[in-house]
């Protein structure tokens, strides 16, 4: 079982649970360098995943290793992004980082979801085997009347159409 998808999103919540613990004024330089910091780690390891994920990576040890490694440069790189007088930088770098999560998760499962070989034939039982007229048919949409022409005298109600869009058909 790949533990991956598990290990990232609890290091992404912790980041960005560290990231809101700070103090939440504009003008406060520790909040703007943990802002920075927390979101160049988050944008560094995403990049770093997406990556390998992009290249085709399967062992998940790199994926740590490389979300580690992209990480540290990435929150380096933030704490030094939010030493700066504007909040904007380091709040766009968080926002980013936080919207690239799933994204990444999503790169990375693919990647490393289990692919069976070229020549894996799957066995089929008898009892799995469907009849040679069986199908099943894309939706259709239908403009049909509402009702029939004994409704019509019987209940001397007006005639209107409906409209019939079937979700699933099938033959059996």
């Amino acid at each position: 079982m790949n533990v991956f998808p598990r290990i990232g999103l609890g290091f992404c919540t912790v980041l960005a649970l560290l990231a809101s613990a700070a103090d939440g004024r504009a003008e406060s330089s520790a909040a703007n360098r943990a802002k920075g910091s927390t979101g160049g780690a988050l944008v560094g390891a995403e990049a770093v995943m997406v990556t390998e994920a992009a290249i085709g990576v399967q062992a998940s040890w790199l994926y740590m290793i490389g979300g580690v490694v992209g990480g540290g440069g990435g929150g380096v790189a933030g704490y030094y992004i939010g030493g700066t007088s504007s909040p904007k930088p380091p709040s766009f770098l968080l926002a980013g980082g936080i919207a690239l999560v799933i994204p990444t998760l999503l790169g990375v499962v693919t990647a490393t979801s289990y692919q069976p070989p070229e020549n894996y034939r799957p066995e089929h039982s008898p009892d799995e085997d469907a009849p040679a007229d069986a199908r099943l048919d894309l939706p259709s949409v239908e403009v049909a009347r509402t009702f029939s022409d004994a409704e019509l005298q019987m209940f001397r109600v007006r005639q209107a159409t409906e409209l019939h869009i079937s979700l699933l058909r099938g033959v059996f």
